[in-house]
């Protein structure tokens, strides 16, 4: 990246601030950074406010009746997460997705300001106030109007200039090209993440500052700039000097609350050109009769038991790639890539290092208690162990032949399995609790995922997280889709919610949710793994256990992008108590 041309300041020394040129300011002290970093949470507090539906221009999209598009914030938030997914699935299968009445490639900005939605602004001011360097200002001094802007991952405000502005990072990272004023107009306006992909070249002499969360961003009157998200949920709030008049534009003022059913929100956002229509296509059923597939009748158990007699035979207890049998992930086909990624999410959000990389083994390592919810045939108990051999580790399956291969086929080890439900981590009335609980690939199978929820939650320390990768519902997809049906029976997957769900649990067990990663874009799922193809509801190697109609279930789901495969970090809203000495 070029050269910031912004100073840097801390509040506390910022007495020789004068507005004469960009800033960032640190140390920025506002109960918006805490109340409003989570997504799940804004939107339990704000989400019944009307919104415009606005496009990457920032104006409002237009309905059949040429009427401006409204819907509910949590709506909008939603749907911006669920078209972030759906780009970059699109982005995998070299596509572009394109408004449905223009050659636009759509996105969505929830950008907007207290002349159009002064209700909106009303419950927001109760959590943040104008930093007092800037609220000094005359530009600002009584003057001027407040803006909100919420965005996804890779979405961009084009370069524009206006009067002396300034904006506090809530959540996310956010990354500004600026030129100074009086440079030409930059044409045409293109996403301001371009740029910093290479695909559009810099125009000259332009210079580019990151803003992290809990920093100002201050720039003087006309200096053009462009904002590209750096990460999802990337939110702001600010201000802008001048008459909001300049900017009137005709808009009725918003509602306090947006009353449209949520079927009527998803049909306003497919006639204003945001999402295409669903219809469904019914799956056959002459390709999923009981004579074809041999059913467990949801006997987890049994349904394990037989994967594993079937597969016996091919797993080498000496080799860990041979029995975790997760979906493999990235250009070199690993499986073992998940502990990594659980690893990773332990070490910024308990230990708060930086990970090892994954074929380094801890030396001095942080002692801590990890268990295993699902633990399967124990490749990641056998791979934490072989990694990080302070941890002390414990895991859980309900399939006696995975745990028989635990016993009598693993090497010798010194984790603990068990043959008993991850509903009760701590077992018979434990006390002890754990640092850290991961469940990769197991949690879509418990019969009440929020009772599971609850459960880790009760097992956990100060500061512990709960690790989950997993597939998610994506935001919109009907669990009464026939596609989704046939995975929940074929799968067990008893637990198919959307992370929105499982953060508003997550508030309720005083938990908050730190992370959700898009595994499926980040790893080019639908591409590599599935070839861009929706497969045939049989198994070409003439399997009948239900699992494999599963896994072509699965397949579906995701190329269709009605599921994605992600990694949560929920935390729990207390000091850690573990010696990071």
């Amino acid at each position: 990246l070029p050269s910031c041309v912004a100073v840097r300041e801390t509040f506390a020394t910022s007495s020789t601030f004068d507005g004469s040129r960009p800033t960032i300011f640190s140390g920025w002290d506002s109960p918006a950074l805490e109340k409003w970093a989570n997504k799940g949470n804004f939107q339990s507090y704000f989400g019944e406010h009307e919104q415009y539906i606005k496009g990457r221009d920032v104006q409002p999209l237009k309905d059949a009746a040429g009427k401006h598009c409204k819907t509910s914030t949590e709506t909008l938030i939603d749907s911006m997460s669920k078209l972030f997914s759906a780009k970059n699935d699109a982005a995998n299968r070299g596509e572009k997705m394109k408004n449905k009445d223009t050659t636009k490639e759509i996105d969505l900005l929830f950008f907007t300001n207290d002349k159009e939605n002064p209700h909106f602004f009303e419950s927001l001011s109760k959590d943040y106030s104008p930093p007092a360097p800037i609220e000094k200002l005359d530009v600002f001094n009584n003057k001027g109007f407040r803006v909100f802007s919420a965005m996804e991952q890779g979405s961009s405000h084009p370069f524009h200039f206006h009067d002396a502005a300034w904006l506090g990072q809530v959540s996310g990272s956010r990354l500004w090209y600026f030129l100074p004023p009086d440079t030409p107009k930059v044409k045409p306006k293109v996403n301001g993440c371009e740029y910093l992909y290479g695909r559009v070249p810099l125009p000259s002499g332009t210079t580019a500052c990151v803003q992290e969360a809990g920093e100002v961003m201050y720039f003087p009157s006309k200096w053009l700039h462009s904002t590209c998200a750096l990460e999802p949920w990337s939110v702001g709030i600010g201000g802008q000097g001048g008459s909001p008049n300049v900017y009137d534009q005709g808009f009725e003022q918003l509602l306090s609350k947006h009353d449209a059913s949520e079927a009527a929100q998803k049909d306003k956002m497919e006639e204003c050109g945001v999402f295409k229509s669903e219809k469904q296509t019914p799956v056959k059923e002459d390709n999923i009769t009981e004579k074809d597939w041999k059913w467990f009748d949801g006997n987890l158990n049994e349904y394990y038991n037989k994967l594993e007699r079937d597969e016996h035979e091919k797993r080498d207890p000496n080799v860990i790639t041979s029995y975790a049998v997760h979906r493999w992930m990235g250009p070199e086909k690993k499986t073992l890539t998940h502990y990594q990624l659980v690893r990773e999410a332990i070490y910024e959000h308990v230990i708060r290092r930086f990970p090892p990389s994954a074929e380094t083994v801890a030396g001095d390592g942080v002692a801590l208690r990890v268990f295993d919810a699902g633990c399967g045939l124990g490749a990641g108990l056998m791979w934490f162990e072989q990694h990080e051999p302070s941890w002390e580790l414990v895991g859980h399956t309900i399939s006696e032949d995975q745990y028989n291969w635990i016993v009598n086929d693993l090497p010798e080890h010194r984790f603990t399995a068990y043959l008993r439900t991850y509903d009760e981590p701590l077992g018979d009335g434990g006390i002890v609790t754990f640092n850290a609980i991961y469940s990769i690939e197991a949690a879509i199978h418990s019969p009440n995922l929020k009772i599971s929820l609850t459960a880790w939650s009760k097992a956990l320390s100060p500061g512990g997280v709960i690790v989950i990768v997993d597939d998610f519902l994506s935001v919109g997809t009907s669990r009464d889709d026939p596609d989704v049906d046939l995975f929940t029976r074929a799968w067990l997957a008893n637990a198919v919610h959307t992370t929105t769900e499982i953060s508003h649990w997550a508030d309720e067990l005083d938990m908050t949710l730190v992370r959700d990663r898009d595994l499926g874009s980040e790893f080019q799922i639908v591409k590599r793994n599935y070839r861009n193809k929706v497969p045939e509801l049989k198994d070409e190697k003439g399997r009948v256990h239900q699992a494999w109609l599963g896994s072509k279930a699965r397949q579906r789901l995701t190329v269709h992008g009605k599921i994605s495969y992600r990694l949560i970090v929920l935390r729990k809203n207390s000091e850690s108590n573990i010696d990071l000495q």
